[in-house]
């Protein structure tokens, strides 16, 4: 959690996690000084540019358990992929005929958004141009071919390869952690794809399957 920020702060669902399956909880907070000192070995950790802002607290996560001298630990990246838990994921669905235009779930502005701030003609989204020999991968799979699928395939493929995993695996080898995935397991992630979209997302709120 963060100290005097609310928004962001996921320690009460720890808890309540814990209480029900009945582990040990230990919290980390994180407070304005350590978060700015820690920017620079945050950056420095970094084999790439990543754009995504939970490097800072991975970072401070990985550094309290190789304290507890813990070798190796769990993540939960992929689980909002698989089981979507994205938002953004509810009105794409709802659109009607294919989501031509669909990158990834970590896009902050469509090509028409980054028009518009610019002061340029709108225009239309392009869909990437990896997406026509993604196409033909996930055409020639056993997926099922429902939008939920898809929009899994790109995100596992460029969202969770591109930055999620690199991610976790650079704020852990900082500190001598390995943090492991297991819900980018293959036998896992390809179930998942194949569950009626329907299910997958029921009633919007988030995960349903993975919290049942």
């Amino acid at each position: 959690g963060y100290e005097g920020i609310t928004k962001h702060d996921e320690r009460m669902h720890g808890r309540t996690v814990a209480r029900h399956i009945g582990s040990d909880h230990e919290e980390v907070e994180i407070d304005r000084d350590s978060f700015l000192e820690s920017l620079n070995a945050v950056v420095g950790h970094l084999d790439q540019p990543v754009n995504d802002a939970a490097c800072v607290p991975t970072y401070h996560l990985s550094r309290a358990l190789h304290d507890r001298q813990l070798k190796v630990a769990l993540c939960g990246e992929g689980s909002d992929e698989i089981f979507l838990g994205y938002r953004k994921y509810a009105s794409l669905i709802a659109q009607h005929g294919e989501i031509t235009s669909y990158r990834t779930a970590s896009e902050s502005f469509r090509d028409v958004e980054t028009c518009v701030l610019l002061g340029e003609h709108s225009g239309i989204d392009h869909p990437d141009p990896h997406m026509e020999s993604w196409r033909s991968d996930f055409a020639g799979s056993h997926l099922s071919r429902s939008k939920a699928a898809w929009m899994t395939f790109v995100d596992i493929r460029q969202w969770v390869a591109e930055v999620l995993l690199p991610k976790v695996d650079s704020m852990g080898m900082a500190h001598s952690l390995e943090l492991r995935s297991p819900y980018m397991d293959q036998d896992l992630v390809e179930t998942a794809l194949n569950i009626d979209q329907v299910l997958r997302f029921g009633d919007g709120s988030g995960k349903p399957l993975l919290k049942k």
